[in-house]
């Protein structure tokens, strides 16, 4: 992100800034009208062609883009004239322009495991194997596969949620649910009108940390305004000016309509896109984390409770069998690359005498590494959030006291490049 680009996403920050104490927080400059006055049009689905290659499964999010329907509109004609500057190169570029030309529909979902793009597109202005060829699995005449897990796709007989259906003037709806956070958000564009609507449900500390980071780029907002240019001022006041934000407890919603000609909402894209990059992500990241922070105290106390249990031998006459702490093996083997793993009962087997396990998809790799001596341990989480082989780490260090007891010494948990 560019210094300039990340001034606007600090500044849209702001805009949405509270207190977050209060049970209820509200953040608004008054806006125009919301588009969903507009009279409703039957909703449009994702086709059979491409829906049938989704399970509910073990699904996070599934977004669906009505890719005709949204290139039709100034701004999305305006995007795709200037995709020249986001492409690597000319052959590139070209096959884009191709391919904008041709796509009918776009489906994105992620699962625990990976990810499975569909879209539909008309086979006959538009061959998606000598362009995309190491990105796009043909399937079927007008319709290719493309993320992980596409080469092993199958027809899961076309299990998509309701609520990525568009209404009218929508061609963009996500819906999420990725634990412990829910929601949906949706696209609405015109010739003179920029409508980006989100709401989400999660832990109510989740929802006051969210607040907390837009308060700690408000503090930020003098130093960078320094480097904004006038224009750049004019296009973020326009976008604080409708845009709103407010928090019910644990329900967060967000709204920026730009009642503007096509040519502006162009020019003011950029922002809210910063939005997204700089909030949503920082905000999804840290709940991933939580995962770790949360799961590494409790091998801990449970090894500590392991620890108290421990009794001294039932033959009184026999020496007092000195304790030691102990290695457990990593699960995962290897470290997730940006997905969720999924363990089994018969892994943490191993882990039984702390009467440790997790049942659920995990983020991160988790050990118990004990010093030959049993005199001290760590405890262990490493992570790839980002999937580009760097890992994190996670550790709490346990020593044996060397008091008459022998109790267990834990240590606060250290973070090592917590955000890769």
């Amino acid at each position: 992100m560019t210094p300039r680009t990340t001034i606007a996403a600090a500044l849209v920050l702001f805009s949405c800034g509270g207190t977050g104490a209060p049970a209820h927080d509200t953040h608004a400059i008054p806006s125009a009208t919301a588009s969903s006055t507009a009279p409703q049009r039957a909703k449009r689905a994702p086709s059979a062609e491409i829906a049938k290659y989704f399970s509910a499964d073990r699904r996070t999010m599934v977004a669906y883009v009505d890719v005709a329907g949204f290139l039709g509109t100034q701004l999305g004609g305006r995007m795709i004239g200037n995709v020249g500057m986001f492409t690597p190169d000319l052959a590139t570029t070209d096959c884009v322009l191709m391919a904008s030309h041709a796509v009918r529909e776009l489906v994105f979902a992620t699962y625990a495991e990976g990810s499975l793009g569909a879209i539909r597109y008309d086979a006959q202005s538009f061959d998606a194997k000598p362009c995309f060829s190491g990105a796009l699995v043909p399937v079927a005449p007008g319709v290719a596969l493309f993320g992980t897990l596409a080469p092993r796709a199958q027809r899961e007989g076309g299990s998509l949620p309701a609520s990525v259906a568009l209404g009218d003037g929508e061609w963009l709806r996500v819906s999420f649910d990725d634990k412990p956070v829910r929601g949906t958000a949706s696209l609405d564009v015109s010739d003179a009108l920029f409508a980006l609507h989100a709401e989400a449900d999660m832990p109510e500390q989740g929802a006051r940390d969210l607040v907390q980071q837009f308060e700690d780029s408000r503090a930020k907002v003098p130093a960078m305004m320094k480097e904004a240019s006038s224009d750049e001022r004019d296009a973020i006041t326009k976008v604080l000016r409708f845009t709103t934000f407010r928090r019910d407890g644990g329900h967060v919603t967000f709204a920026i309509d730009l009642h503007e000609p096509g040519a502006d909402q162009a020019r003011d894209v950029g922002t809210m896109a910063a939005l997204a990059i700089a909030g949503v992500r920082k905000y999804l990241l840290r709940s991933k984390e939580a995962e770790a922070l949360n799961t590494v105290p409790a091998i801990a106390r449970s090894i500590a409770a392991s620890w108290e249990r421990e009794t001294l031998s039932s033959n009184l006459k026999a020496p007092i069998v000195k304790k030691k702490l102990q290695s457990f093996p990593p699960i995962p083997p290897i470290v997730p690359r940006g997905t969720k793993y999924q363990s089994s009962e018969k892994e943490w087997a191993t882990w039984s005498t702390i009467k440790f396990e997790i049942d659920q998809p995990q983020y991160y790799q988790y050990e118990v590494r004990a010093a030959k001596d049993g005199e001290s341990a760590e405890v262990i989480a490493r992570g790839d959030l980002n999937g580009d082989g760097k890992t994190s780490s996670f550790v709490i260090a346990i020593k044996v006291k060397k008091d008459k007891d022998r109790t267990l010494e834990i240590s606060q948990i250290v973070q090592t490049d917590p955000d890769e």
